[in-house]
C-alpha cells in the first residue's frame, strides 16, 4: 500500500468503534482494530495473517466458519456481501453478528483488497425473537378466544332453543287450553254483556297466543333447519309484511333446502333478522330488496333499504357503547365462522348490509 493509503487506513480504524478488518483478495488479514481484537480476546499478532475464518472465536461453528470462507470468495468477486453469524468471545458471551464484505478496486477495477465490518446486534435479535414469543403467545390466545367466542355463541343458540321449546310447550299451551276452556263457557251464557266480555279476554288471549308464537319464531324459526334459508326467510316475510304493510319487501332468494351446514344458514338467519329489526325500529324504509345467492363454494346475502340511513362510526366499539349492539353481534357472528361482512350507510341514502361465507366443501347446486 501507498503511504497516504496506510494513513488513511489509520484514521478509518481509529474512528470506527465496531469490528473492523482488512483482508487481502485471499481472505488473510491485513490490518485489525482494536474493538475487533476485544471482541475475539486475541492479541494482534495472533491474527495477523491468518484467514478471516480462522479467527479463534472459540464457538464459531464449522458451517459458520464454512459460511464466512464462501462470503469472503463472492466479495473476490466484486460482490457487497451481508450476513450474520453467531459468535462467543470475551466480551459478550454470546453474541449475534452483522457483517459485511466490501471489494475495494483501483480505478483499472482490479481488487486491491476488502473491508470487513461486523456489528453486535445482540440486542434486537433478542428484541426479535421476544417478539416473535410473544407473537407466538398471542396467536394462541387469539385461537383460545376464537374458540371461547364460538362456544358462547353456540351457547347462546341452544338457550334460545331451549327458551322457545319451553314457551312454546309451557305458556303458549297453557293459553290455548284456557281459550278452549273460555270458548265452552262461551256457549253457556245468556248475558250480552257478559258474552261481549268474554269474546274481550279471548281476543286477548288470541293476540298473546300470537306475540308467543313470534317470539318463539324469532328465538329459533321452526322451517330453516328442515327445510334451509330460503323458506325461512319466506315465512318471516310473509307475517312481516301481514304485520307492517306499509314496507314492500322484495325476494330474491336461491333455493338451499339442506345444503347449506346448520351453522352457515343459522347466521345468515340472523343477520336477515338483525337487519329487518333495524329497518323496523330505525330505518323509516318502505322497501327492502333482500337478495340471497349460492355458488359451488361461496354464498351471500344481501339486505338493502331506502330509508334513512346513519353515518358508520369510525369505530364500532363507539357504536356499542351507544347501544347499537345489533350489527356488532352480526359482525362477530360473521367472523367467528370466516366470513365478510360490509356495511354500508349514509344519512338519506339508505342502508346496505353484504355478507359472504365461503364453504368449506363444494356443493351441488343443481
Amino acid at each position: 500500500m501507498q503511504n497516504q493509503e496506510k494513513r488513511w487506513l489509520e484514521e478509518f480504524f481509529e474512528a470506527v468503534n465496531q469490528f473492523t478488518c482488512i483482508i487481502d483478495v485471499q481472505g488473510r488479514i491485513i490490518r485489525i482494530n482494536r474493538t475487533a481484537l476485544e471482541i475475539t480476546g486475541a492479541d494482534i499478532s495472533d491474527v495477523v495473517g491468518l484467514y478471516l475464518w480462522e479467527i479463534p472465536w472459540p464457538s464459531l461453528s464449522k458451517k459458520n466458519r464454512l459460511n464466512l470462507k464462501r462470503a469472503i470468495h463472492r466479495a473476490a468477486s466484486g460482490e457487497i456481501v451481508w450476513d450474520e453469524l453467531e459468535i462467543k468471545g470475551r466480551v459478550s458471551h454470546h453474541a449475534v453478528i452483522n457483517f459485511s464484505i466490501k471489494p475495494i478496486s483501483d480505478e483499472a477495477g482490479a481488487l486491491q483488497f476488502m473491508i470487513v465490518e461486523a456489528r453486535d446486534v445482540t440486542i434486537h435479535s433478542r428484541t426479535r425473537a421476544a417478539l416473535q414469543e410473544s407473537e407466538k403467545r398471542f396467536k394462541s390466545t387469539f385461537v383460545e378466544l376464537n374458540e371461547l367466542q364460538r362456544r358462547i355463541m353456540h351457547g347462546r343458540e341452544l338457550e334460545r332453543l331451549r327458551v322457545a321449546q319451553n314457551l312454546h310447550d309451557g305458556p303458549l299451551q297453557e293459553i290455548i287450553s284456557v281459550t278452549y276452556q273460555l270458548k265452552a263457557l262461551e256457549n253457556s251464557l245468556t248475558d250480552p254483556v257478559e258474552v261481549e266480555r268474554l269474546r274481550s279476554v279471548l281476543h286477548t288471549l288470541h293476540q298473546l297466543a300470537r306475540s308467543l308464537r313470534t317470539v318463539c319464531t324469532e328465538l329459533r324459526p321452526p322451517t330453516l333447519i328442515p327445510f334451509g334459508l330460503k323458506k325461512a326467510i319466506l315465512s318471516h316475510a310473509e307475517e312481516f309484511s301481514s304485520a307492517h304493510p306499509g314496507i314492500e319487501i322484495n325476494l330474491d332468494l336461491d333455493f338451499d333446502g339442506q345444503i347449506l351446514p346448520e351453522q352457515i344458514r343459522l347466521v345468515f338467519y340472523r343477520i336477515y333478522q338483525e337487519a329487518m329489526n333495524n329497518i323496523l325500529r330505525h330505518a323509516q324504509a318502505k322497501a327492502v330488496w333482500v337478495h340471497f345467492h349460492m355458488s359451488d363454494q361461496l354464498a351471500h346475502l344481501e339486505i338493502r333499504d331506502n330509508g334513512i340511513g346513519f353515518k358508520i362510526p369510525d369505530k364500532w366499539i363507539l357504536f356499542a357503547r351507544q347501544g347499537h349492539l345489533g350489527l356488532v353481534g352480526v359482525m362477530e357472528r360473521v367472523r367467528e365462522i370466516g366470513g365478510n361482512i360490509e356495511i354500508a350507510a349514509a344519512p338519506g341514502k339508505g342502508t346496505r348490509i353484504w355478507t359472504g361465507i365461503h364453504i368449506q366443501e363444494p356443493v351441488n347446486i343443481s
